[in-house]
C-alpha cells in the first residue's frame, strides 16, 4: 500500500534473521538502516554474546542485489567498537561489497535517564562520549577506502 501511495519505506534492523525473511520484504523496502558494530566474528561474540555471521552474510546478499538500498551505520562506542582496526575492517567490508557510504554514530548517554526512570541499572555509566575530533579521525580512515563518511552527532 505504501508503494501504491508513493510513501517511502525504511526498515531499521541488524538483519540478524534468515535471508528468506529479508527476501520477502526486499521489494517493498526503499531503505534498510543497518548497524555494523564489529566485523571480526570472535570480537563480536566477545562483545555481544552472539555471532555476526548472519548479519554480514545478509549484507553481502543485499549488496549483490542493490547496495544503494542500505545505509550502513557504525555506532562508535568507546572500548567496544571505536578502535581504528575495527573501523578499517568495517570500511574494507563495505568497500568489497559495493557500499559507498558509512554513517558514524557517536555513543551518547541519552538513554541513561530512561533507565533511571524505569528503575533499571544503566550498565555503561563510565563510558564517555567520543570527541568530535576522534569521530572525524575515524571518518578519515573510512574515506581512505574511497568511501563517503558521514559523522553524525
Amino acid at each position: 500500500e505504501c508503494k501504491k501511495n508513493y510513501i517511502n519505506t525504511a526498515v531499521e534492523s541488524e538483519l540478524c534473521v534468515p535471508y528468506s525473511s529479508v527476501e520477502k520484504v526486499f521489494p517493498y523496502v526503499d531503505l534498510f538502516l543497518c548497524d555494523i558494530k564489529i566485523v571480526d566474528e570472535n570480537k563480536h561474540i566477545e562483545a555481544t554474546g552472539v555471532s555476526n555471521k548472519i548479519i554480514l552474510e545478509n549484507l553481502e546478499k543485499i549488496a549483490e542485489k542493490d547496495p544503494s538500498k542500505v545505509c550502513i551505520r557504525v555506532p562508535v562506542i568507546p572500548k567496544f567498537s571505536d578502535s581504528e582496526e575495527n573501523i578499517r575492517n568495517i570500511a574494507k567490508f563495505c568497500k568489497e561489497n559495493g557500499y559507498g557510504r558509512i554513517n558514524l554514530l557517536p555513543y551518547h548517554k541519552l538513554g541513561a535517564s530512561k533507565f533511571e526512570k524505569l528503575g533499571m541499572e544503566y550498565k555503561m555509566p563510565e563510558v564517555n562520549v567520543p570527541s568530535h575530533e576522534y569521530m572525524l579521525s575515524l571518518g578519515k580512515i573510512i574515506e581512505s577506502y574511497g568511501l563517503i563518511c558521514v559523522v553524525n552527532g
